[in-house]
């Protein structure tokens, strides 16, 4: 640039480069404080073998609709208060009656993290109750 008479100050290629440096700084600064954001408020994937979970995902399918097929109805609900609450699951066939004969686990899972995660192991109390 060419200097004016009334003008003071110059542009010179040391204002350009830190003119540069300061946006490129304040730039990554931030990328840098959103990455330990995100990586710190997520602890990454929660299920386990989510590669072996997609490539069996057609044999899950399968088992979806062979399950569908049963007819198999399930509801539950949770009684109790507080302090000692209990999961009860009711599970009938096609016909409303009953199916006692299982084997029935689940587990209970936070989302966020697994250190809250429980597995859970019913007991069938006949009718198909299990609690």
């Amino acid at each position: 640039m060419a200097k004016d008479a009334g003008s003071e100050h110059q542009l010179t290629g040391k204002h350009v480069l830190l003119i540069l440096l300061g946006f490129f700084g304040v730039m990554f600064a931030v990328n840098f404080y959103f990455v330990y954001v995100a990586v710190s408020s997520y602890p990454g994937e929660d299920v386990k073998n989510p590669y072996t979970q997609g490539i069996d995902f057609n044999d899950r399918l399968a088992q979806r609709e062979a399950q569908k097929e049963l007819g198999w109805e399930a509801r539950m609900g949770i009684e109790g208060d507080t302090g000692n609450r209990t999961l009860r699951v009711h599970i009938e066939d096609r016909n409303r009656i009953g199916v006692s004969h299982l084997t029935l686990n689940a587990e209970l899972r936070r989302t966020i993290s697994d250190k809250e995660d429980r597995s859970l192991i019913f007991t069938p109390l006949g009718g198909g109750e299990y609690v």
